[in-house]
């Protein structure tokens, strides 16, 4: 991931430079919930 990491996030400052991007486009790499029926699932 130290490396993969980095090379998304400079791919999403290109995208966001060529089509202009109000919002920010979030790139991490910590997992996340996934979906409220994942969630469920799992309980």
């Amino acid at each position: 991931m130290q490396v993969l990491l980095p090379a998304v996030q400079a791919v999403r400052g290109r995208v966001v430079a060529r089509f202009g991007y109000r919002e920010p486009i979030r790139v991490g790499a910590a997992g996340g919930l996934g979906t409220p029926q994942a969630l469920a699932a799992g309980g």
